[in-house]
């Protein structure tokens, strides 16, 4: 299955956005909002898990189609156009940053303090603006 993949500081970026937009002209601006990845660039759930199993350090997985009883759309998509066009907005992070942005998170939030960890990595992503 293929699924709109991002990370949260991508969508989280297109709120702010959004946010300063509608105090300036809210007629304008407020409405319907969608904030995900480029169309062009789309990802097999099974290429998101071996890649976060290379990041994470483990090789070895198997799919189970033990759960695989009940019906799920093979491609899912979000259209952004529309905050690319009147936000200016865009995703910063290609699938390997995110993937090893997410990796990195999960392997230390609970070795460290979690506040420090996600200041870092918004300051990482604030470089790439």
């Amino acid at each position: 299955s293929i699924r709109p993949w991002q990370h949260v500081l991508d969508a989280i970026f297109g709120y702010i956005k959004l946010g300063y937009k509608i105090s300036q002209n809210p007629s304008r601006y407020s409405g319907a909002w969608n904030f995900g990845p480029n169309t062009n660039l789309v990802y097999s759930v099974n290429e998101v898990v071996s890649k976060l199993l290379e990041y994470w350090g483990e090789e070895n997985w198997k799919i189970s189609t033990s759960d695989l009883s009940h019906h799920e759309a093979n491609m899912l998509q979000v259209e952004s156009t529309k905050a690319s066009v009147e936000l200016g907005w865009k995703p910063i992070w290609n699938m390997d940053k995110m993937l090893e942005m997410t990796v990195a998170w999960y392997k230390n939030y609970t070795n460290s303090d979690v506040y420090d960890h996600c200041i870092k990595q918004i300051k990482l992503y604030e470089d790439k603006l």
